[in-house]
């Protein structure tokens, strides 16, 4: 497990149209330099992945297992117990320079129980 924490500086925030949330609940945030962490959920497993910039820089942790904290214009994910993890720290950092509505449902959704 990597201690170090990823900060993002988020100036772009994309949440999948809320329709296919039945089966897949995707966000990403993007800095102007195309960085960006994608945090995915298929409705029916158990595992959230998180994705910084590409596919080699992952985690997979239980959704029981990841803490999304939104505090002033931060968003902390703290991920507690990892099942899979491949060049990503347990303690990501975005900055949100962008605010999205339906942020807290976003992460409400992805951290629902399995269906």
């Amino acid at each position: 497990m990597n201690d170090i924490q990823l900060v993002l500086n988020c100036n772009k925030i994309l949440v999948n149209p809320k329709n296919v949330w039945n089966e897949l609940i995707n966000i990403g945030f993007i800095e102007d330099n195309f960085k960006h962490v994608t945090i995915s959920r298929l409705v029916y497993d158990d595992e959230i992945y998180i994705e910084h910039n590409d596919q080699i820089n992952y985690l997979y942790s239980h959704y029981q297992d990841v803490n999304f904290i939104i505090k002033d214009n931060f968003l902390i994910i703290d991920t507690i117990k990892q099942t899979s993890v491949c060049n990503m720290p347990n303690k990501i950092k975005i900055v949100l320079n962008q605010t999205v509505e339906n942020l807290e449902e976003v992460l409400s959704a992805l951290k629902a129980p399995t269906l």
